[in-house]
């Protein structure tokens, strides 16, 4: 009776892993294509004057977790945590934590994968790794005095937080948010059907695509020592048509 048991086990044990091997691998990245993808024009034309200096506080995993703090004027004034979308980082808030700053203690991070130490660039350790990230960041910088903790974001920056509450599909969430980050759905549900069974030897493989902008703004010289400036707009035209060039009848550093 046990050996039935044990063998129908096994076998249910088999069907399950193989069926998530399957949706793992039969679904692969394709090339994007363009589908009114958000429009980061605002973003990338953004120049932030003194910005306040990135910070450093090392979490479980060993991560240095980078985040710009913006202390409140009063200890009971609640901790709230900014948090910025996929592919970007927190310098985007700036200038909306100094706005709040009177009001609240204000921490801005940049998410694992993301700024200027991300680690492995667009990617993480295992599935919940940027809930557990913040959980710590908060831990640490939260005072016994303040009154609350909470988060702030928009756009994709909201779909992180709530990624715990609404599923990728719910229904104010448009195709593929708006054209922005096609998931590879079938490849995701195996994937966390491995993760259950302690298997992680797929979680390298990449589960989301992103349309990035691809906005190009170059400065350079004409008399530049390594790059014929002249050959930059020919070549680049191939990959994207919203660029814009400056040469500059002076020596000077190629600027991207």
């Amino acid at each position: 009776m046990i050996f039935s048991i044990l063998e129908v086990a096994l076998v249910s044990l088999t069907i399950t892993v193989g069926v998530a091997f399957t949706l793992v691998l039969t679904q692969r990245p394709k090339a994007v294509e363009p589908k009114g993808a958000l429009d980061f024009g605002n973003q990338l034309a953004q120049y932030v004057s003194d910005p306040a200096p990135l910070l450093a506080v090392r979490i479980r995993d060993g991560y240095a977790l980078h985040y710009r703090d913006y202390p409140a004027m009063r200890a009971t004034a609640p901790l709230l945590v900014m948090v910025h979308g996929s592919g970007w980082h927190g310098l985007k808030f700036d200038s909306a934590a100094k706005a709040l700053q009177g009001k609240a203690h204000l921490i801005d991070p940049d998410l694992h994968g993301h700024g200027t130490a991300p680690g492995r660039r667009g990617d993480v350790d295992y599935i919940v790794q940027f809930g557990d990230n913040l959980g710590d960041l908060v831990a640490t910088l939260h005072q016994p005095d303040q009154n609350a903790a909470g988060a702030y974001g928009d756009m994709m920056d909201s779909a992180i937080l709530l990624a715990s509450f609404l599923r990728h599909d719910a229904r104010m969430t448009r195709d593929h948010s708006g054209g922005w980050t096609p998931p590879l759905v079938r490849r995701i549900v195996g994937l966390k059907i491995l993760n259950s069974l302690r298997i992680d030897a797929l979680n390298h493989l990449p589960v989301i695509q992103f349309d990035m902008p691809r906005a190009v703004l170059l400065i350079a010289g004409d008399r530049n020592e390594v790059f014929d400036a002249s050959l930059y707009a020919p070549t680049m035209a191939a990959v994207t048509d919203r660029d814009r060039y400056y040469i500059l009848s002076e020596p000077t550093i190629s600027i991207w």
